[in-house]
């Protein structure tokens, strides 16, 4: 029979209070509970939206989270182009209560393309993009943390029916204008070899619907414009596009003081 030793707290107070505190002293620490960071909104709010068949103006949309699969599927995609289209074509769920499909992708004005690219990548890392920009005083490149909420301006049309067409007004010609869509995106990437001419080319041939009440129907019209025209109604083009400002910001270097010029844009926030 085993032996118990015990302590009579009345005739012993110190030696009880002194084994008590040891044991409290020793009892296993409750362990901090790892964090888990909620996933981000899955809905994003267009700039300018979506115009379907009925007339309807849809803004909101559903997006999800990047899976190993659709990892698979990104780096078979051998243009910058057809890696944003290959992220909307599976990170994007829903345009209002329409399951989207690519023909609805490629309505989309460029600047809502670009809304939904930030949106699945919110939905798939959170709202921080780690970017590297190279600091001249240190002589080496940097992570930055950018917050995509708070540090990233997003323009929005505040007529997103009407403003979406608009007239330009050249040397002796008027343009009926419409700002560009997925189609003309995806036309421009066809041919990496094209030069920056006949990218305004198509990219005009796209756009302008009217020159003096007559349609556009063929390339050749576009090819007929002047070169002070053609860049005038560009201008125009991206002085009204909505969408994310991608914009270089400068930030200070915690180590030598100096600027740190961070190139933001869609390649630099995915690191492609």
């Amino acid at each position: 029979m085993t032996e118990l030793n015990t302590v009579n707290a009345g005739a012993n107070p110190d030696l009880a209070n002194s084994l008590v505190e040891q044991a409290l002293a020793d009892k296993p620490q409750p362990v901090e509970p790892a964090r888990i960071i909620p996933p981000s909104n899955n809905v994003v709010v267009l700039p300018s939206g979506y115009i379907g068949s009925d007339g309807k103006l849809r803004t909101e949309v559903e997006v999800r989270e990047l899976t190993g699969a659709d990892e698979e599927a990104l780096s078979k995609a051998d243009t910058l182009v057809k890696t944003w289209s290959t992220v909307l074509s599976r990170g994007v769920v829903k345009i209002g209560e329409l399951s989207v499909t690519e023909e609805i992708l490629d309505d989309l004005l460029i600047g809502d393309r670009d809304t939904l690219v930030l949106g699945v990548y919110k939905a798939t890392f959170g709202n921080f993009a780690n970017i590297d920009a190279y600091c001249i005083g240190c002589k080496e490149y940097k992570t930055v943390a950018f917050n995509l909420n708070e540090d990233l301006k997003v323009k929005t049309l505040a007529d997103p029916v009407n403003q979406r067409v608009f007239e330009v007004f050249g040397k002796t010609n008027r343009y009926l204008v419409t700002l560009p869509t997925g189609s003309a995106q995806k036309e421009i990437s066809v041919d990496p070899n094209k030069t920056d001419a006949e990218i305004k080319t198509i990219l005009l041939e796209k756009c302008i619907i009217e020159i003096n009440d007559s349609p556009v129907i063929s390339r050749n019209q576009i090819k007929g414009m002047s070169i002070p025209d053609r860049q005038l109604v560009v201008e125009e083009i991206a002085k009204r596009a909505p969408g994310p400002q991608f914009e270089d910001t400068e930030i200070d270097c915690p180590n030598c003081g100096g600027k740190v010029v961070v190139p933001v844009n869609l390649g630099t926030i995915f690191r492609y």
